[in-house]
């Protein structure tokens, strides 16, 4: 025990020290990273071509393309009218998250919401 103490030398200790503290302070600025700003924009696609850009933490409005009306309120996204047959786009609720999307199949039309993904609580759900 004896020749144990005597061979650690301070800088042994400092070495140690600063490993365990970014072994511990590692998650957390993993963590803070990946919470990004906030800022989301909402890009409106046509036969994969971009007609329309807004952002969703600027104002309220609505938009109406080629008898789609969408509605941005309090930095989340919907379909508020739709002319096509079965208005399924309709359905698919508000949307807020960076990724989601709302898809009108007959009008060709893709509402896609990007900007840094926040961590989620939840991966994966299942029924």
């Amino acid at each position: 025990m004896k020749k144990i103490k005597e061979s650690i030398s301070v800088v042994d200790l400092l070495v140690t020290a600063v490993i365990l503290l970014l072994l511990f302070l590692s998650p957390y600025l993993l963590l803070q990273d990946k919470k990004g700003t906030g800022q989301k924009e909402l890009i409106v696609y046509r036969d994969s071509k971009v007609i329309s850009t807004t952002g969703l933490n600027d104002k309220d409005e609505l938009i109406s393309i080629d008898g789609l009306n969408l509605e941005i309120k309090g930095g989340r996204v919907r379909v508020l009218h739709s002319d096509c047959p079965k208005g399924l786009c309709r359905h698919f609720g508000w949307i807020s998250g960076p990724g989601q999307t709302i898809v009108c199949v007959p009008k060709r039309i893709l509402v896609e919401i990007e900007g840094k993904k926040e961590e989620q609580a939840y991966q994966v759900l299942s029924y």
